[in-house]
C-alpha cells in the first residue's frame, strides 16, 4: 500500500466518509486504486447509489481518472455489516485517464 486517504463529505445533508486506497503490485509494477464510499446515516440504496455516481462523475472532472471496472453497493441495518441486505454488483468500463479535466490554475 502506497497510497490513502480519507474524505469526510456532505451532499445534499447526507454526510459520507470517502476512503481512498493505491496499492502497488510489485512483482506485476502495476498500480490500482480502490474508493470506498461509507454513508454515515440510513438512505435508501437508490439514493446511495445515485449519489455514488455523481460522485464518480466529479471525481472525473476534476481529476482526469473515469474509475472503471467494478462497483459493489452494500447495504446493511447495522454499521458493524453483521448482516447484509442487498449487495449491487455493476460491471464499468475499464479505468481510463483523460483530458477533459479542471486545470490548476
Amino acid at each position: 500500500m502506497y497510497g490513502v486517504g480519507y474524505l469526510n463529505l456532505e451532499i445534499a445533508n447526507l454526510k459520507f466518509d470517502i476512503l481512498r486506497i493505491s496499492y502497488r503490485k510489485e512483482a506485476a509494477k502495476t498500480d490500482q486504486e480502490f474508493l470506498f464510499i461509507d454513508s454515515c446515516q440510513k438512505i435508501e440504496i437508490e439514493q446511495f447509489q445515485n449519489i455514488a455516481n455523481a460522485f464518480f462523475q466529479a471525481y472525473s472532472f476534476i481529476f482526469g481518472i473515469l474509475c472503471g471496472g467494478y462497483s459493489y453497493i452494500v447495504s446493511s441495518d447495522s454499521p458493524e455489516y453483521k448482516k447484509i441486505d442487498n449487495i449491487l454488483f455493476e460491471n464499468k468500463p475499464k479505468e481510463e485517464k483523460h483530458k477533459n479535466y479542471l486545470e490548476r490554475v
